[in-house]
């Protein structure tokens, strides 16, 4: 299974909201979870989960600051891989 829930959104620091703040982390963490977790019963024994993330969170980029926070989204869903 890929994996892949994303969306950029661009604001200076002085602009950031809840509101957008919470808007990018509903569709970029949440998203990639509950794909995850729904498509786990379908999946066989063996199966591999491709996790997708930007290369934003590597670089500092201007008026991104919030996705790149998200972007290591993987590690949350990582987390739960043995439950």
């Amino acid at each position: 299974m890929f994996a892949n829930a994303g969306v950029a959104k661009y604001a200076s620091l002085g602009d950031i909201t809840e509101e957008f703040c919470h808007s990018i982390f509903a569709i970029n963490v949440k998203g990639l979870l509950f794909t995850v977790q729904k498509a786990l019963p379908l999946l066989p024994d063996g199966a591999s989960i491709i996790l997708n993330a930007s290369i934003v969170a590597s670089k500092g980029l201007p008026s991104i600051s919030v996705l790149q926070r998200h972007q290591d989204r993987r590690a949350l869903v990582r987390a739960h891989m043995d439950d």
